[in-house]
């Protein structure tokens, strides 16, 4: 399932699968241009027009939720689809090949985000407090996490060397997304999810109750800082 994952993510975040779908496209306009029922100027453009159409949407989002509306399609069949032109059939099919293609990009979309944002279990040989930094070296490398991305939320209740409980939250504006980051035994969970709240001006606004360091400059403060320590404390927090 791993590299299934793997090979979703690959021909979505490449070119390949645009360039399968325009080979795709160019060869099956070209096979309709070739079935053509009477001669006509320009058909091939006039194809690719009502393939076009097919492929025309309208989008809203409402809250949370994204609406794609095929309105092309919709135009289509209400007002073109009926009436008397030459070589109708292979228009027809024409604008439905980009309907299909329209669908087939929706669903591969849901697909996609449903992969891209999947929970993760990370597995580690070690997950101590000098070890924090090499830990989050790994997550980075396996969750892809843009080098500008910070810290918003981080919990640790330790004893010596020896870890409780560890929580983070890291915010990857660049990629879009939230890192929700716990530990386990011997591993990491991690939960993802979108950044909806997201403007382009977070980069640049500096917001003065909030101080956004860097995560790995973060992580090795902890690795070696030698924090004061009470022989009657039972286990000691860090928090941000």
């Amino acid at each position: 399932m791993k590299y299934i994952f793997k090979f979703i993510e690959y021909i979505n975040e490449t070119n390949i699968l645009s360039l399968a779908t325009l080979i795709l496209t160019i060869g099956y306009l070209r096979y309709l241009y070739n079935k053509k029922e009477e001669v006509e100027e320009y058909l091939g453009f006039k194809l690719v027009g009502f393939y076009m159409l097919g492929l025309f949407t309208f989008s809203f989002n409402f809250e949370y939720i994204k609406f794609v509306l095929p309105i092309g399609f919709i135009i289509y069949l209400l007002f073109i689809k009926n009436k008397e032109r030459k070589n109708n059939i292979i228009k027809k099919k024409a604008t439905v090949f980009g309907f299909i293609i329209l669908c087939l990009g929706g669903i591969n979309s849901i697909i996609y985000n449903k992969v891209e944002y999947r929970d993760r279990i990370i597995p580690m040989e070690s997950i101590a407090i000098n070890s924090l930094k090499d830990n989050y070296e790994i997550l980075k490398k396996e969750l892809d996490i843009d080098n500008q991305a910070f810290i918003e939320k981080f919990e640790l209740d330790y004893n010596k060397n020896e870890i409780k409980m560890l929580s983070y939250t890291v915010k990857d504006i660049n990629n879009n997304k939230y890192y929700y980051i716990s530990n386990n035994t011997k591993s990491y969970n991690v939960y993802i999810s979108k950044i909806y709240d997201y403007n382009e001006e977070d980069m640049l606004v500096f917001n003065p109750m909030e101080y956004n360091i860097d995560i790995e400059k973060f992580l090795d403060i902890i690795n070696n800082v030698k924090f004061k320590e009470n022989k009657d404390a039972d286990y000691y927090i860090i928090q941000k």
